[in-house]
């Protein structure tokens, strides 16, 4: 490369740094590799659009640039003085449809396969199927480091100009506008060490992922790209926007909230983070709107669902927060999961709205007119590396596609994902102002199944043996077999015998007496599986209690059950206190550290095991088992 073919040198966005880090890590791998797919209609010009294409190339810097490493401190984005291409053309007309369809798939992959060399190629390919007079086909192949979906609009809606304009005789290619460098220069002035402030408070006591259901168990092989696609109707579309309008908060931050609380709901907490593609296009550069090169970049998305909170309160902070941090949206995913206690694994899935110009530039009444033929996009590829991508594009319908790793992902799991996703939102914008809590995932008969079907697990055990008891005989057979799972930790079966023996102990100590009972005030946990052990070890029973009920009514449940202690943890124990016995702290008892196991329990029997109450229930115990 002689310096009189160089025309600029400038250094790389944090985006492009970490696409070229992965390139040189896993040169093979299709990460960052886009395709764009086009069909045309009418008469086409193979010359005029060949040099539409290279005029393009003359005009806009980021499609002579090439990405340079080798001997350097730090990698450089290089702007060449001069590039030209081939489009690559192929008459295919004398094929049915089908075997043009696959013969276009060959090609497609082998484009894939192939990639690009990104210190000496021309980072883009265009390629041209005839499959009639009249059709045709183009593929636009790309490597995501020069342009990210915004730019395609750009860079496609000046191709097109480019044609008309020599289709016409006149002179084609115009002005980039502003320079993609303009942008690299704005980053250069940006308050680093604030912006990571921002994200480490942020990010301040997240530690557990946020999970999907679902993922295989299998060692992950290659990835295997699958879409499932579903569309919400105009009706549903109508609801959300006036919903979004009547609350002040834009389309996708509600479409966030939907997906945070479905999220919650799936992984048992208030506290979940997820990714989300933002366009990067700071409004304060002039010209952003047609600058061609790549800006977006991925950020975490933290939402937390307080107790009691109603739709419409989630769906303000989801907007707040977009606000806030739209200001420090530039830094890189890497560094901004540095800031997280997770690190790496603080995002396992992406959530993008793609609303791009592309569509709206191309599928115009009056294009056939100015070119001779219509264009129609017909499909656009993108592999990230995450395993699962929940994708909306907009429109009077919405699309939504889930796009998945298919060896991660089982299909039925992504299909009742959609459902799920579905009936979240139909209830969001029905009932904005009713608690989350409130609002279910599941269908009255999806919700038989998991009742009557999957918790049809009755097993025969023997008539004269308490459950704790068979527990232990269990961790003795099978010591470091999984008991428990829950949230990214796992305990084996010793280690929830030894947590309720120790639980237990404490329980005596506190004055849990044999054939006496004891409140649990809790959610679904592993804490909540050693307090109902630890309880019957005691020789107790325990009543479950909703915290979510009235003081008045714990208090009566309480009496009732002539509850001599409560078990609880810290997020309920304002809730506990109202119980007016004394407080067990299950977050702290579970995780003392007692030698030995043989506590010299109270021996009890299989009489009296809890009480239970339903939520509707304002008399009696619904029953003693």
């Amino acid at each position: 490369m002689s310096k009189k073919s160089i025309q600029k040198v400038y250094a790389l966005t944090p985006m492009q740094e970490g696409m070229l880090y992965h390139a040189l890590l896993d040169p093979h791998s299709s990460s960052y590799f886009t395709q764009l797919e086009l069909r045309i209609h009418g008469s086409f010009q193979l010359e005029l659009f060949e040099k539409s294409v290279n005029e393009l190339i003359r005009t806009y810097d980021i499609l002579r640039t090439v990405f340079v490493h080798q001997q350097l401190q730090k990698p450089r984005q290089v702007v060449l003085a001069e590039r030209k291409t081939k489009v690559h053309y192929e008459d295919i007309s004398q094929l049915d449809e089908a075997r043009q369809t696959e013969y276009i798939e060959r090609y497609k992959r082998g484009v894939q396969q192939q990639g690009f060399h990104l210190a000496k190629d021309i980072l883009f390919k265009a390629a041209v199927f005839r499959l009639s007079e009249k059709e045709l086909y183009l593929v636009w192949s790309n490597h995501h480091i020069v342009m990210d979906g915004w730019s395609m609009g750009v860079l496609m809606k000046s191709l097109f100009q480019n044609y008309e304009a020599l289709r016409a005789g006149r002179p084609a290619g115009g002005s980039q506008g502003k320079p993609y460098s303009d942008y690299i220069k704005w980053l250069g002035g940006r308050d680093y060490e604030e912006a990571e402030q921002y994200w480490s408070s942020r990010l301040a006591d997240f530690e557990q992922p946020s999970l999907l259901p679902g993922r295989l168990a299998a060692e992950k092989k290659d990835y295997q790209n699958e879409e499932y696609s579903f569309v919400w109707d105009e009706e549903l579309v109508a609801q959300i926007q006036q919903t979004a309008n009547r609350h002040q908060v834009t389309g996708p931050n509600l479409f966030q909230a939907v997906w945070g609380a479905v999220l919650s709901k799936y992984n048992y907490t208030d506290d979940v983070v997820f990714g989300t593609v933002v366009s990067g296009r700071p409004s304060e550069i002039n010209g952003i709107e047609t600058m061609a090169g790549l800006f977006i970049n991925t950020i975490p998305v933290r939402i937390k669902i307080d107790k009691g909170a109603a739709f419409s309160d989630v769906m303000a902070a989801v907007q707040k927060n977009a606000v806030e941090a739209e200001r420090y949206d530039y830094v890189p995913l890497y560094d901004i999961q540095k800031r997280s206690a997770l690190d790496g694994s603080l995002l396992n899935h992406l959530v993008a709205f793609e609303n791009y110009p592309l569509d709206k530039e191309l599928e115009n009444g009056g294009m056939e007119e100015r070119l001779g033929f219509s264009i129609k996009v017909e499909h656009a590829f993108e592999q990230t590396s995450f395993d699962f991508n929940l994708i909306v594009y907009p429109g009077k319908t919405w699309t939504v596609k889930i796009k998945y790793n298919g060896a991660a992902f089982a299909h039925d799991a992504i299909e009742r994902t959609a459902h799920h996703l579905t009936r979240m939102m139909k209830a969001a914008v029905g009932t904005p102002d009713a608690p989350v809590r409130e609002l279910g995932l599941v269908s009255g008969e999806e919700e038989r199944q998991i009742v009557e079907v999957f918790n049809d697990t009755k097993t025969a055990l023997p008539e004269e043996e308490a459950v704790h008891r068979l527990f232990e005989e269990q961790a003795n057979r099978t010591p470091a077999s999984i008991a428990i799972k829950e949230a990214g930790r796992e305990w084996t079966y010793r280690e929830v015998n030894e947590a309720a023996n120790r639980l237990a102990r404490h329980l005596v100590k506190s004055g849990l007496e044999k054939g006496r009972t004891a409140a649990i005030m809790n959610d679904r946990s592993a804490e909540t599986v050693i307090g109902m052990l630890a309880v019957l070890k005691a020789g107790g029973a325990y009543v479950p209690i909703d915290p979510a009920f009235p003081e008045d009514r714990l208090r009566f449940m309480a009496e009732d059950s002539s509850i001599r202690l409560v078990l609880t943890v810290q997020d309920y124990q304002e809730q506990a206190g109202a119980l007016q016995v004394p407080v067990v702290m299950l977050d702290e008892s579970t995780d003392e550290t007692v030698s030995g196991t043989d506590l010299n329990l109270p021996a009890s029997g299989n009489d009296l095991a809890y009480i239970m109450y339903t939520s509707g229930s304002t008399g009696k115990p619904k029953g003693v088992m």
